[in-house]
């Protein structure tokens, strides 16, 4: 964790936290087959299609923080089937 501060204001420091999140995601496509399916998966959440990301979190005392996204990286693990129940890894 790297932790830089950004300001001083009348004996109150401000600082700014680095760390990492991690944060497994799951999306919803049609395909035809699983090939399709990682394809289209792959395409919707690649390091180059996507933009910008944002993030909130909703804290157990009702604060909520949005942390600044500093990076991101994306990779697809497996794709399931909920019509067959069926799980596939991405190896």
């Amino acid at each position: 964790m790297n932790i830089n501060v950004i300001e001083k204001n009348q004996g109150v420091k401000q600082f700014e936290v680095n760390g990492t999140v991690e944060l497994p995601i799951s999306i919803i496509v049609e395909a035809k087959d699983i090939y399709e399916a990682t394809f289209k998966a792959e395409c919707q959440v690649s390091d180059l299609a996507i933009q910008q990301a944002f993030l909130t979190f909703l804290l157990t005392n009702g604060n909520v923080i949005s942390p600044k996204v500093n990076d991101f990286s994306c990779e697809i693990e497996y794709v399931g089937c909920e019509e067959h129940d069926e799980e596939y890894r991405i190896i």
